[in-house]
């Protein structure tokens, strides 16, 4: 639909985000996974022209002069602004943009704490195709590593696939440029999982010096850079949602889920030990969503089995 930018009037295409229950399961911080992979990303808009960026509903009417005045960080594409899709904007600049006007809008910790966990979102579940080649590759081990007909979890088949694919390369089974190009996978998948630290940690080595092809190294940099973001927006929403429950913003209905999700963030920023503590503090306060028992109860073995599995890392890296 045509809209106009409400800081400076520049006029752009932007589409139109319908809400419904087209999602496959969600993973464990609750990012619900759309069908269709665009809807975080299109949740919020950006004027291809100054970046700003905002819900929707914000488009509807100018703002006040002094917006103007906000730091805005923008996007270089070779394209002319009037042809930019909203697609084409890195999401890193979109919900940092909406960030900072909101911000200046004065809204609560609250909001501002779903917003960057929607952040969160939008950078996992945008996806870099790669070239046909390793598309093929990857149907080809999602058929191997996930067998299964029934519903199911985006993120629980990215754990099987990387962990096949850790599985093979531990065993030798591979030589050559096929290494990189599967711990390239392993990454991929762990990126799709959420698992942005140890993606961006692979990303990072096969980028310093790996047989990659040029089209894989390019999607290794994109790659890593919403790796980086990911965790970025995810530190945000973690300070946002403890200055939520400080302040006692935090509706009822979510205070349980809302604990929970403090130790969610922590582990994926890399903090097994502090996640821990809210898990078991989560665990005993009452539930309020059927589904919120067992995640805990699953998500403290996952925690509880971390160290040993850190460990097996450091002496295989050592003995490298």
């Amino acid at each position: 639909m045509d809209t106009r930018c409400p800081l400076f009037g520049h006029p752009f295409t932007a589409q139109a985000v319908a809400s419904g229950d087209d999602f496959a399961a969600f993973d464990s911080d609750l990012c619900r996974r759309p069908l269709d992979h665009s809807l975080y990303i299109l949740a919020v808009w950006t004027c291809p022209y100054c970046f700003f960026s905002a819900y929707q509903t914000d488009y509807l009417k100018p703002l006040p002069a002094e917006f103007r005045e906000m730091e805005l960080r923008r996007y270089t594409l070779d394209t002319a602004p009037a042809e930019i899709e909203q697609r084409e904007i890195f999401v890193g600049v979109k919900y940092h943009n909406a960030e900072t006007f909101y911000r200046k809008q004065g809204r609560d910790a609250w909001f501002l704490y779903d917003l960057m966990l929607r952040g969160t979102y939008s950078c996992r579940i945008t996806v870099v195709q790669g070239t046909a080649e390793f598309q093929s590759l990857r149907e080809q081990w999602i058929k191997q590593s996930w067998p299964h007909k029934t519903r199911f979890s985006v993120e629980e088949v990215n754990l099987a696939v990387a962990a096949r694919v850790a599985q093979e390369l531990d065993e030798g089974n591979l030589a050559g440029d096929s290494v990189d190009t599967m711990r390239y996978l392993r990454a991929d998948a762990l990126r799709r999982a959420g698992e942005h630290r140890e993606a961006a940690a692979i990303f990072e080595d096969l980028l310093k010096g790996s047989e990659l092809g040029s089209e894989l190294l390019r999607d290794a940099r994109s790659q890593l850079a919403l790796c980086i973001k990911e965790g970025d927006f995810q530190q945000k929403a973690f300070e946002y949602l403890q200055q939520a429950q400080e302040e006692g913003l935090v509706p009822a209905e979510n205070a349980t889920l809302s604990v929970y999700l403090q130790g969610e963030l922590m582990r994926r920023l890399g903090h097994p030990g502090e996640a821990r503590k809210f898990y078991r503090r989560a665990a005993e306060l009452p539930v309020q969503q059927e589904f919120l028992a067992a995640l805990i109860e699953k998500q403290l073995g996952r925690v509880d089995a971390a160290p040993a599995l850190k460990s097996k890392d450091k002496k295989k890296r050592k003995g490298r």
